[in-house]
């Protein structure tokens, strides 16, 4: 008796990807309205279910995070000049994506870096 199992029905292949990720080089201080930071993507097949988007400040500082289905959270660092009213697009799954830094100070100079996570990642 041969017995064959077709796995390919079962298997679930999810694909975020990073289509851009903009970054002003420089910017001066005191001296510039806002800056965005913007980190597009696509879920392609991803669920969105736990879609987190955290921006770093020097390497591992929290300075923007949203998780999907609530509000953006600004971190210490960033909290007096992040517009957390801020829409990116009007896709609900990247609606918060971009931080929006007004009048940005020189306490800001450092390094950002998105990181895109969802339950799909675990």
């Amino acid at each position: 008796m041969l017995i064959v199992i077709n796995c390919a029905s079962y298997l679930k292949c999810w694909q975020l990807v990073i289509k851009s990720v903009n970054i002003p080089s420089t910017v001066k201080a005191n001296n510039t309205n806002y800056v965005i930071l913007d980190c597009d993507y696509d879920l392609e097949n991803t669920p969105s279910n736990g879609l987190v988007i955290k921006w770093f400040f020097n390497v591992n500082e929290v300075a923007y995070q949203w998780i999907y289905g609530r509000d953006p959270l600004a971190g210490d660092i960033t909290r007096k000049y992040v517009d957390l009213n801020y829409k990116a697009s009007n896709d609900p799954c990247t609606t918060y994506r971009a931080m929006k830094l007004n009048k940005p100070g020189i306490d800001l100079t450092g390094e950002y870096r998105c990181v895109i996570s969802t339950f799909a990642d675990d």
